[in-house]
């Protein structure tokens, strides 16, 4: 399933950390906004890794899942390409 991933903090510290950690999951759409294809187990190694990295009284995190019904691809605007390609899937 395809997830939006989404992190707010003031801390430029913890936003590095952040986006370290999941640019090797998705694909940046902003700094602080990634789509991922997350498999259960790869999620919940994210929320894992995730939660020593947070400050709950200043940070904010979310997950938002795409919804799988048509399965259409994402309309983009701009000259520039994601260099990220979803890893291949074992079925």
């Amino acid at each position: 399933m395809r997830w939006l991933i989404c992190y707010d903090t003031p801390c430029d510290r913890r936003r590095r950390r952040f986006f370290q950690l999941l640019k090797g999951m998705g694909l940046p759409a902003q700094l602080s906004l990634f789509e991922a294809p997350l498999t259960p187990a790869l999620k919940a190694r994210l929320l894992r890794e995730i939660e020593p990295l947070l400050d709950a009284t200043e940070d904010r995190f979310a997950l938002y899942p795409v919804c799988p019904h048509g399965q259409q691809p994402p309309l983009r605007y701009g000259d520039a390409q994601p260099e990220w390609q979803p890893p291949p899937m074992v079925i």
